[in-house]
């Protein structure tokens, strides 16, 4: 009789601890994203390079939908799609005609998952003056 109790609560908690398992949910891995820039202040026709960083979890990503928003007097002038420079990298090179305040933001969509990065850029005329 002993012999059969202890089979039958062995039982029961080798059952309990399955079930648990199998109602837990999978952990779903971040999409993660950053974005720079090799300046924050340039002259105008100057080349700014931004590059945006994606990974997923560990992994460098690159196969996400990523566009890039550039926003100037705060009205979005569009999206441009990026070149992938490496794995996880996308790049964007672009010039400003007008001087002033910048914005661009990175989209990244990637396995039902969106993030947005932005960073400001100051634009100038390059008539700036050395302070005596």
């Amino acid at each position: 009789m002993r012999t059969t109790l202890i089979l039958f609560i062995s039982l029961l908690l080798v059952g309990c601890s399955q079930s648990s398992i199998a109602h837990s949910p999978a952990e779903i891995p971040a999409l993660k994203v950053s974005l720079n820039s090799d300046t924050t202040k340039l002259t105008i026709n100057n080349t700014a390079s931004l590059t945006a960083s994606v990974t997923y979890g560990a992994e460098k990503i690159d196969d996400a939908y990523v566009q890039f928003e550039i926003i100037e007097n705060g009205a979005s002038l569009g999206m441009v799609s990026p070149n992938v420079l490496e794995e996880g990298k996308y790049v964007l090179d672009t010039k400003f005609l007008e001087p002033g305040e910048k914005q661009v933001i990175v989209h990244v969509d990637y396995k039902e998952q969106h993030e947005m990065k932005g960073i400001f850029l100051s634009v100038t005329n390059g008539e700036e003056r050395e302070a005596s």
